[in-house]
């Protein structure tokens, strides 16, 4: 499965539609990161874009996390 390792792949992703379902992994990403990822949230969404959050055991996702993701997986 692909996973952004960067903020400028998150942006490529975003712009040009190359995925149905972003999955975030709860505390994976640093703030900065979460939040520019944040920011394009609404228009991967209008676009048919889905998000989910994978959750280990015993975390507990931040509140953009959980604000921006359908699934919890």
């Amino acid at each position: 499965m692909p996973f952004v390792d960067s903020a400028a792949t998150a942006h490529q992703w975003a712009t040009e539609r190359a995925i149905d379902l972003w999955v975030i992994y709860a505390s994976d990403f640093d703030p900065g990161t979460l939040m520019r990822i944040r920011d394009a949230h609404l228009a991967i969404v209008a676009d048919g874009g889905k998000f989910a959050v994978v959750i280990p055991e015993g975390g507990v996702p931040t509140e953009t996390e959980s604000l921006m993701c359908l699934y919890r997986i």
